[in-house]
């Protein structure tokens, strides 16, 4: 019997418009990858250079600020599976779900 692909929904918007939207197989991205992705959108859309480069860096006794905060939600037990991650930065937000 062949199982059914599975894809991650990605979808950026601006102000309720979108402004990227893709399928990516989940065969092809780990979790933590997909993670890192939609912090590298949201990057891209909503921070400033100087922003982005702070995210990379590591100074002792410096709190390092995080602009880009990724929640994944999950279905409920006796549902059908769902997972989603939701991430939002000034106008911009991402969201991705898991569909068959």
């Amino acid at each position: 019997m062949k199982s059914k692909i599975k894809y991650w929904e990605v979808l950026c918007e601006k102000h309720m418009q979108t402004i990227y939207k893709t399928k990516i197989n989940t065969k092809h991205i780990s979790e933590k990858n997909l993670i890192e992705f939609i912090r590298t959108l949201i990057s891209k859309y909503a921070l400033t250079d100087e922003e982005i480069l702070e995210q990379y860096f590591t100074i002792p006794f410096k709190k390092k600020k995080n602009y880009i905060n990724v929640l994944r939600t999950q279905s409920a037990l006796n549902e059908p599976l769902s997972i989603n991650f939701l991430a939002q930065v000034a106008d911009i937000s991402v969201a991705v779900r898991l569909i068959d």
